[in-house]
């Protein structure tokens, strides 16, 4: 975090030094930034956190980068001073938000109305995929290619990984010297990586279209758009997970949720995890942590499955739904065997149920929604 008198360059989004590879021409600063003058105050917000050095902000009706080290989620507000005037101004942090709850309720206000299932992305990128430019398409295949796979959650090391890489801690990654060289694997880092490229690609399309006829005809302009639009909903849903994630002084425990995108061929599966510590437990000897893991998803031809574990020193108690008939009967049928595996790696007398249909809802984890509607008038 910097100190409020950081001083920040911004430059106009889809300039030509954001995009040195299409050598296109820096876009022209619109009345409202030649309009600025030296001292003037500004009420900004934030878009989104590009990278560990850039913002995305919103001034008015115009969007900048500002090369900053500040780290600030969307919906973030803040004031900035003018310095310096020109088509690249220079502008001077005076106010940040005032807390840090103010700062997350602005962000998840700013990430509710857009977020979406991840599963929502990967459909979308099997419809256009094979309809978009090659620097597009590497940058898809680079993120799919990057998903774990059924066979890497087989054992420990590989669920580690999946989750450190699930885009959950991308902002600590960033900040960690020992890790901010493997940033390039996780899975905010290359949604926030393509959705740079379609923002990008989008603006070149717009250019195009008034100056070749021929380029407007064949390029398939909802594509771009499109999928962007699906890409920042998956954005929003990991930072709207990341913010129930952080602990909360009404909470005397740590929860985290994610989504966690698991290939398996050509398909690729979502699973939601909920990962909570619980009170601690008192025994004869010492205090053991208990922690439930809570996972939902659907597999083709099983339709949706959901499970609870609890896990306790060398205990687990493990509660399974499956929502249709046939799975519920498959699963039950086989409880002995999940059995005889748990008892394998040393869980004593493991407790295993199956219950068709859906588990009880339990209170959710959102911030209160009275905090996140301002109904001042």
């Amino acid at each position: 975090m910097i100190s409020p008198s950081k001083v920040i360059q911004t430059q106009l989004v889809g300039s030509a030094t954001q995009n040195p590879v299409r050598n296109q021409q820096p876009i022209q600063a619109p009345v409202s930034i030649k309009a600025w003058q030296v001292g003037q105050i500004l009420k900004a917000s934030v878009i989104e956190q590009l990278s560990n050095t850039t913002l995305l902000l919103k001034i008015g009706n115009t969007q900048l980068t500002a090369k900053t080290n500040l780290s600030l989620p969307p919906g973030a507000e803040l004031q900035l001073k003018v310095i310096n005037q020109g088509e690249q101004p220079l502008l001077k942090i005076i106010s940040l938000p005032n807390s840090k709850t103010e700062t997350n309720l602005a962000a998840l206000r700013q990430a509710l109305p857009k977020q979406a299932p991840l599963s929502d992305l990967f459909s979308a990128l099997k419809v256009v995929d094979h309809r978009l430019p090659q620097i597009l398409q590497q940058a898809v295949q680079s993120l799919q290619a990057g998903l774990s796979s059924r066979m890497d959650l087989l054992n420990p090391e590989g669920i580690k990984k999946a989750l450190n890489e699930s885009g959950t801690f991308f902002e600590s990654r960033i900040n960690d010297q020992k890790q901010v060289n493997n940033v390039h694997a996780d899975l905010k880092g290359k949604l926030l990586r393509l959705a740079d490229l379609l923002r990008n690609e989008n603006l070149t399309q717009h250019q195009n279209a008034g100056k070749n006829n021929l380029l407007s005809l064949l390029a398939d302009n909802k594509a771009i758009p499109e999928l962007q639009r699906h890409v920042e909903s998956a954005l929003a849903r990991i930072q709207l997970n990341q913010l129930n994630s952080l602990p909360n002084s009404e909470q005397h425990s740590q929860a985290f949720l994610l989504e966690l995108p698991v290939k398996e061929n050509e398909h690729i599966d979502v699973f939601s995890v909920k990962i909570n510590e619980e009170d601690q437990q008192k025994t004869d000897q010492e205090s053991s942590k208990r922690w439930s893991i809570q996972l939902s998803f659907t597999l083709d031809g099983l339709g949706n499955i959901h499970a609870k574990l609890i896990l306790g020193g060398e205990k687990v108690h493990a509660s399974l739904w499956a929502e249709e008939e046939k799975t519920y009967e498959l699963i039950q049928n086989n409880l002995h065997q999940l059995n005889e595996r748990l008892t394998d790696v040393k869980f004593i007398d493991p407790d295993v149920k199956c219950f068709k249909g859906k588990p009880e809802s339990e209170p959710s984890t959102l911030a209160d929604n009275n905090e996140l509607i301002n109904v001042e008038i």
